[in-house]
């Protein structure tokens, strides 16, 4: 695992960030901004450290999701946090674009651990 970085805590499902943007549209926008900075934040010090560091070429990104229960479903915890965490990686500069010129592949893996977190690990692919 060479350029990778880990979020620690739990990102809202697809299904709590829809009912937010149902709500009312400016809750859905701070629910995801929100989210999106708490990203930025966890992948600053994995910037500095020299452990995540810029991707110029196609890439595979793979995303193992480590939570307490297993009470969510994979489809919503997946979908909210790909689009959070791609947009954050683009803005901090670690990915170019989110579009398929730069990821080619997205894996994902589940495990049950004591600790929410989420471990994201970025490969170029030659």
């Amino acid at each position: 695992m060479t350029n990778y970085f880990v979020f620690e805590g739990r990102l809202a499902s697809l299904n709590e960030y829809i009912s937010a943007c149902r709500t009312n549209a400016y809750i859905g926008g701070t629910m995801k901004r929100k989210a999106q900075t708490g990203i930025e934040w966890a992948i600053l010090p994995y910037k500095q450290k020299g452990l995540l560091k810029p991707i110029t070429k196609p890439c595979r990104v793979k995303f193992t999701f480590y939570e307490k229960t297993q009470k969510r479903d994979i489809d919503n915890v997946m979908s909210f946090a790909t689009k959070i965490i791609l947009d954050a990686l683009v803005k901090m500069r670690i990915l170019p674009d989110d579009n398929r010129k730069y990821i080619t592949q997205l894996q994902y893996d589940f495990a049950k651990a004591d600790s929410d977190k989420i471990v994201v690990e970025l490969e170029e692919i030659e």
